[in-house]
């Protein structure tokens, strides 16, 4: 093998060994959604410690946080439209975010693939 046969073996290998470790992920995504505003968690956990971003998508709308350090094996992501949230470290989303009464959540890993995803019913109120 030449040395690029070599680097994209190798990267395969890692880029194999990050999705098998990351496949006991658990993600428990939350949202509540009222008239003035929209409000989403997005918390992971059994992720292999690194850094991970939190998308959320519902219906044509979508919202992506930044780069998002893990905590051990964790990472909790929060969405709001409301301000003391986002003054609290809460990502900004408008408060007609929520369509349909559901959200999907992702946790993308720093390869930009989505290590875990799950979809939730929101709570109206």
């Amino acid at each position: 093998m030449n040395k690029n046969t070599n680097a994209i073996a190798f990267g395969l290998v890692v880029a194999t060994f990050f999705a098998a470790a990351n496949a006991n992920a658990d993600i428990r995504v939350t949202c509540e959604q009222r008239a003035d505003r929209s409000v989403v968690s997005v918390d992971a956990k059994n992720l292999v410690p690194g850094t991970y971003k939190a998308e959320i998508i519902s219906g044509n709308n979508e919202a992506i946080s930044g780069d998002v350090a893990s905590i051990g094996d964790e990472v909790k992501v929060d969405f709001s439209s409301q301000r003391k949230d986002q003054a609290a470290g809460a990502v900004a989303i408008p408060a007609i975010f929520i369509q349909g009464g559901t959200v999907t959540g992702q946790v993308i890993n720093a390869d930009n693939m989505v290590v875990t995803q799950a979809a939730a019913k929101c709570a109206v109120k």
